[in-house]
C-alpha cells in the first residue's frame, strides 16, 4: 500500500476543506457585502437627517441666508465619509431642480461644484424618487442611480422646516430637499478590503489545519494500515496453508479491522460453500422457470375461429400467475386466467397444479361456473398452505357468438366493442379456501372483431416510485384510446404504459394479459349457413 491510501485520504480531506471554506466564503462574501451596503445606507440616511437639521436653519428663499451652508456639509462629508452632501428646490411643474448648497467629500469628483455649483438650475431632471421625498412625510428615500456624475447611492430626505429671518421664525413647510450620495466605488472599496482580509485568514487556518491533519494521519493511520496491508496479501498467497491472524492491540477502529479480517479469515470458507449453494439454487430456479413457462400455452393463436395473445411476465424467477386457452371438441374455445396468491415456488406449484386441472375440466365439457365448482372443491381438499387462487373462465361459442364466463374474484375484464364494458356480474369467491362454494354464468354477446381483455391485478396494481397504482382508470383509457387494434398491439401498448409509468420501481407482482378476438370469418360462414 505504501503512502498511496495516506495520499488520497489527504487528498480529499483537503478537497472537502477548501470545498467547505469555499461555500463559507460565498456565504460570507454576500454577508458581508450586504453589511457593507447596509451600513452605507446607514451611514448616508444619517448623514441626510444631520444635513436636513441643519440646513432648516437656513431660509431657502434668501441666498445670503444659506452660502455659510457649503461649508458645513463639507465638514460633514469628511466626517460621516461619504462623498455629496448638497440641499436642492424642486420646481415639480418644470421637473427643474435649483441647487442652493453643496458640500464636497475627499473621494468626490474635483469639478462637481463647477458641475453643481449653487444656484444652478437643473433643466427637467428632477426625478420621481426627488418628487417622493420632497412630497413625503419626513421619510427618507434611498435609490441606486447612475448618472452622469457616475455610480452612486443616493439618500434623499425632505426639510420639513426652515428658520426665515425675515419674518424672525421656524416655518413648517416643504420647500426643499437635501441629497447625501456615496460612490459605489467607495462602498466596494470597504467591501474588498474586509473580504481581501478575511479571505487572507481563512487560507492561513486552511493550510494550518490540513498539515496538521496529514501529520497526524501518516503517524496514526497510515503506517498500521500498513502492517494490516503486508498481512492480507500473504493471506491471499497462502489461502491453503495455515494464516498467522493478525494480532489486535487496543480499542480502537484499527483493532476491530483486526479483529475483523480475522473472523472474515475463518468464515470465508463458510461463505464459498454458501455461495455455491446458492448458484446452485438459481440454476434449480431457472430450471423452475422454464417448466413453468412451458406450461403454458403458445402467446399467440389463431383459427377460423378467434384469435388469441397472450403474455406473462413473472415478479420473481417463478410466479404464480397463469393463462390458458384450448379449443374443446365441439369448436368452441376456453379461455383461462388465474392469479395464484403469494409469490415464488409455492405459488408456482398450486400454478401447475391448477392449470392442469382447469383444461381437464373444460376438455370434460364442463361449463364455466361447473368448471370452478369442481375446481375449488379438488383445491380446498389438498391446501396446507391455505393459498387461494382468483380466477377466471369464459367460453367463447362461435357459432353463435356468445361469451359465457364465471369469475372466482378474480378482476373483472373488459368486452371491448363499439364501447368498452366491464363484465362485472356476480362472481363466487376465490378458490382454494371454502368448498361447495357456487359460482354464477353469465351469457354476453360477442361481435367480430370484439376483444375480450383479461389480465391479472400486476396491471392494475404496477406502482411507481411514489407508491401509486396504475389502477383501472388508466387501464380503460388505454383500451378506449386504442379500440380496434390487434392482440398483440394492445397488449404491447399496455405493457410499454406500464413500463413508463412504473419506471425504475421494482416490479412487485406478476403480470399477466390475455386477449381474445371473435373471428370474422367464423361469422361469415355462420352468415352464409
Amino acid at each position: 500500500m505504501k503512502h498511496k491510501l495516506y495520499r488520497r485520504i489527504s487528498l480529499v480531506i483537503l478537497i472537502i476543506v477548501l470545498l467547505i471554506e469555499a461555500g463559507m466564503l460565498g456565504f460570507n462574501y454576500f454577508s458581508i457585502y450586504n453589511e457593507t451596503t447596509d451600513n452605507s445606507k446607514n451611514s448616508i440616511e444619517y448623514a441626510a437627517k444631520l444635513a436636513s437639521t441643519t440646513f432648516s436653519m437656513y431660509d431657502p428663499n434668501v441666498s445670503k441666508d444659506y452660502t455659510g451652508c457649503d461649508e458645513q456639509f463639507k465638514t460633514m462629508c469628511d466626517v460621516l465619509d461619504v462623498d455629496y452632501i448638497y440641499s436642492l428646490k424642486p420646481d415639480i411643474n418644470r421637473r427643474n431642480e435649483i441647487y442652493l448648497s453643496v458640500g464636497m467629500g475627499k473621494n468626490a469628483a474635483q469639478n462637481l461644484r463647477e458641475l453643481r455649483p449653487p444656484g444652478y438650475v437643473s433643466q427637467g431632471t428632477l426625478t420621481n424618487a426627488q418628487m417622493q421625498a420632497y412630497q413625503g412625510d419626513g421619510s427618507s428615500v434611498i435609490v441606486h442611480e447612475i448618472n452622469e456624475y457616475g455610480d452612486t447611492l443616493i439618500c434623499y430626505m425632505p426639510v420639513t422646516s426652515y428658520y426665515s429671518t425675515a419674518k424672525a421664525k421656524t416655518i413648517k413647510e416643504t420647500v426643499s430637499i437635501v441629497c447625501v450620495e456615496i460612490s459605489i466605488t467607495t462602498i466596494m472599496n470597504e467591501f474588498r478590503g474586509k473580504f481581501l482580509t478575511l479571505l487572507l485568514i481563512t487560507v492561513i487556518l486552511t493550510l494550518s489545519f490540513v498539515v496538521l491533519f496529514a501529520l497526524m494521519l501518516y503517524f496514526k493511520v497510515s503506517k498500521p494500515l500498513n502492517t494490516i496491508s503486508g498481512r492480507m496479501k500473504s493471506f491471499l498467497s497462502q489461502r491453503d496453508q495455515d494464516f498467522e491472524k493478525l494480532p489486535v492491540k487496543g480499542q480502537d477502529e484499527l483493532a476491530e479491522v483486526s479483529q475483523s479480517f480475522n473472523t472474515m479469515a475463518e468464515e470465508i470458507d463458510t461463505y464459498l460453500s454458501q455461495i455455491e449453494t446458492l448458484n446452485r439454487q438459481k440454476t434449480e430456479l431457472s430450471v423452475a422457470r422454464k417448466i413453468q413457462l412451458g406450461l403454458l400455452e403458445k402467446p399467440h393463436f389463431e383459427n377460423s375461429a378467434a384469435v388469441i395473445d397472450a403474455c406473462m411476465l413473472p415478479a420473481k424467477d417463478v410466479g404464480g400467475d397463469l393463462y390458458d386457452y384450448c379449443t374443446l371438441p365441439d369448436g368452441n374455445i376456453c379461455v383461462i386466467i388465474a392469479d395464484v396468491s403469494g409469490k415464488g415456488i409455492s405459488a408456482a406449484l398450486l400454478m401447475s397444479r391448477a392449470i392442469t386441472m382447469l383444461r381437464q375440466y373444460a376438455e370434460a365439457g364442463l361449463t364455466p361456473g361447473e368448471i370452478l365448482r369442481q375446481y375449488n372443491n379438488r383445491l380446498a381438499e389438498h391446501n396446507p398452505n391455505f393459498l387461494f387462487i382468483t380466477t377466471f373462465v369464459a367460453i367463447l361459442h362461435p357459432r353463435d357468438g356468445t361469451l359465457t364466463y364465471a369469475n372466482a374474484g378474480h378482476n373483472f375484464p373488459y368486452l371491448l366493442s363499439d364501447t368498452l364494458r366491464q363484465l362485472d356480474g356476480k362472481h363466487g369467491a376465490a378458490a382454494g379456501i371454502f368448498r361447495n362454494v357456487d359460482y354464477p354464468e353469465h351469457t354476453v354477446a360477442m361481435h367480430p372483431d370484439d376483444m375480450l381483455v383479461l389480465y391479472t391485478d400486476g396491471v392494475t396494481e404496477a406502482q411507481n416510485k411514489a407508491g401509486g397504482f396504475f389502477e383501472e382508470s388508466r387501464l380503460e383509457n388505454l383500451l378506449q384510446k386504442n379500440r380496434g387494434k390487434s392482440g398483440q398491439t394492445m397488449i404491447a401498448l399496455l405493457l410499454e404504459e406500464i413500463r413508463i409509468f412504473a419506471g425504475n420501481a421494482q416490479q412487485t407482482d406478476d403480470i399477466t394479459i390475455l386477449t381474445a378476438q371473435l373471428s370474422a370469418t367464423e361469422a361469415e360462414d355462420k352468415k352464409d349457413e
